[in-house]
């Protein structure tokens, strides 16, 4: 009885270990809409640095380097980065600053910092 109670427990071990992990890079992939904006000016202004009246002020920070933001809603922005391995998307992001997106990719989160490695983007349509 000892001897089979041992084998059912090793047996349950080794079968969990040859599991997959629960959490895989898929479950962090998303897609999310909203407003690109060029933090430069969204973080010091608020809302004057973003909407329609700023996007062309959007597109030239975006075209010279300034990190971009997708503001999902009132609660929340991302920070968007681009993935070394592809970028393109990224720069189809810039394409897109003061305009609404669809963005996918993969969501991450470091030192407080919420982001989405860029995947896909998209204007909303």
């Amino acid at each position: 009885m000892r001897f089979s109670r041992g084998l059912t427990l090793t047996c349950g071990l080794l079968a969990a270990l040859a599991m997959p992990p629960a959490r895989s890079i898929a479950a962090d992939e998303v897609v999310v809409e909203g407003e690109v904006v060029d933090l430069a000016c969204f973080i010091p202004r608020g809302d004057k640095g973003r909407g329609p009246d700023h996007q062309e002020c959007a597109e030239m920070c975006a075209e010279g380097g300034q990190p971009l933001g997708l503001m999902v809603d009132d609660k929340e922005t991302l920070l968007l980065v681009e993935d070394h391995q592809k970028p393109a998307p990224y720069k189809k992001v810039k394409e897109l600053a003061g305009k609404n997106a669809r963005i996918g990719g993969q969501k991450v989160s470091r030192g407080g910092i919420n982001a989405i490695v860029v995947h896909e983007a998209n204007p909303k349509e």
